[in-house]
């Protein structure tokens, strides 16, 4: 049900009367699932869409940090965490702070590629976040994504390919790359949502 929810607040489907009617009519009296798949199904080729097509898909990576959606979306791509009982952060993957004009020069970007790292579509969209439980959030703070990577995998017995394949991270981690790693991992993330908001 709150995978369903999610989607359909992403989707921005409306619910009228007669939405509302549908849906109830999908309900199995005898048991007690909750039927997703049977409710999208009802809406197949009418107005209130409740699927994410590759469009809105697009529109919805650039969603901003502080974005009512942002946190339906990072739920969507972490579905398996606890959100019932834990403290959970949308946490920039690449630290925000390091994002100033004044931050970039000193780190050594060039002019000419500065905009791709000032454009908050990148650097505070869905792309350069994260869920985090407050516990990792602290640990991982401003630290640079590479250290981070590098210390979770060890902590969690793991390597680091696949501590970020779990986080759909790409392997390109350097700071120096992150026109390439915001490509990728608008990709990656664009797949894992076409796959997660099926039924």
């Amino acid at each position: 049900m709150r995978k369903w929810l999610c989607v359909t607040t992403l989707a921005r489907t409306r619910f009228s009367d007669t939405t509302l009617r549908i849906i109830r009519e999908q309900f199995d009296p005898i048991t007690a699932e909750f039927p997703a798949k049977r409710i999208v199904d009802a809406f197949i080729g009418l107005p209130q869409n409740m699927t994410l097509d590759d469009e809105r898909l697009e529109f919805i990576l650039n969603t901003q940090k502080d974005h009512a959606n942002a946190f339906a979306i990072l739920s969507l791509l972490y579905p398996t965490l606890d959100y019932a009982n834990g403290d959970f952060h949308k946490d920039h993957l690449h630290p925000q702070s390091w994002f100033t004009v004044g931050e970039l020069k000193r780190r050594g970007i060039s002019e000419t590629i500065i905009d791709q790292y000032t454009n908050p579509e990148n650097w505070n969209g869905i792309s350069n976040l994260a869920m985090l439980d407050s516990n990792e959030n602290k640990r991982k703070s401003d630290k640079a994504l590479r250290q981070w990577v590098k210390e979770m995998a060890i902590e969690l017995h793991m390597t680091e390919a696949e501590f970020c394949a779990k986080r759909y991270i790409p392997t390109r981690l350097d700071f120096s790359d992150f026109p390439e790693f915001i490509m990728e991992r608008r990709k990656l993330l664009c797949d894992v949502l076409k796959a997660q908001s099926s039924f």
